[in-house]
C-alpha cells in the first residue's frame, strides 16, 4: 500500500495554532490559497477556537474543492459543515462589500476579486468566539481564495 504524502503525514493529528497558519498554508497549496492579509490577521487573533479555524479550512480545502470540481455532491459538503457545526454560504452583496473600501476585496492573479463567500460559526462580534473565513473560489486556478479569517470584516451591523 502506499503511504501518504510527506505533508499528510506532518499534518494527521497535528495540534494547529493561528501562529502556525502560513505553514499549514503551504502543505495545502495546491488546493487552497491563504493571502498574505488572511494570515498576518490570523496570526495575531485572539480567537479561543483555533482548532475549529482549521477545521474549516480543511473542509474548504477538501470538500468544497471537491464540490465546486463537481467530483462530490453538494449535500456532501452541508453534511461536513454540519458535523463541524459551520454555516456556509454568501458573504455580502457587492454593493454592500463596496461601502467597506477594499475589506471584501482582495487582488489574486493581477485582479481585484470579491471575497463572496463565507463559512463560520457564532454570532458574537467579539473576536475571540467567532469564526469566520471569508473566500472565493478561483476557476483559473481550481482553488479556495481566503482573504480573510478568523474574524468578522465589517457589515451592517457592526
Amino acid at each position: 500500500a502506499a503511504s501518504a504524502p510527506v505533508e499528510a503525514q506532518e499534518d494527521a493529528g497535528r495540534q494547529w495554532l493561528l501562529r502556525d497558519i502560513a505553514e499549514w498554508a503551504d502543505l495545502h497549496s495546491d488546493t487552497l490559497t491563504i493571502l498574505p492579509r488572511a494570515i498576518a490577521e490570523a496570526r495575531k487573533s485572539p480567537c479561543e477556537h483555533q482548532a475549529l479555524v482549521f477545521d474549516a479550512l480543511d473542509m474548504l480545502a477538501h470538500t468544497y474543492r471537491l464540490v465546486k470540481l463537481s467530483e462530490l455532491p453538494r449535500e456532501d459538503l452541508k453534511a461536513k459543515a454540519d458535523q463541524l457545526g459551520l454555516f456556509i454560504g454568501g458573504s455580502v452583496d457587492p454593493a454592500v462589500a463596496s461601502q467597506y473600501r477594499d475589506a471584501y476585496f482582495v487582488m489574486f492573479g493581477g485582479r481585484r476579486r470579491w471575497l463572496d463567500q463565507h463559512v463560520g460559526r457564532g454570532v458574537s462580534r467579539d473576536p475571540r468566539f467567532c469564526v469566520r473565513v471569508y473566500f472565493f473560489w478561483d476557476d483559473e486556478s481550481r482553488r479556495v481564495v481566503v482573504g480573510w479569517l478568523p474574524s468578522h470584516l465589517p457589515n451592517s451591523l457592526t
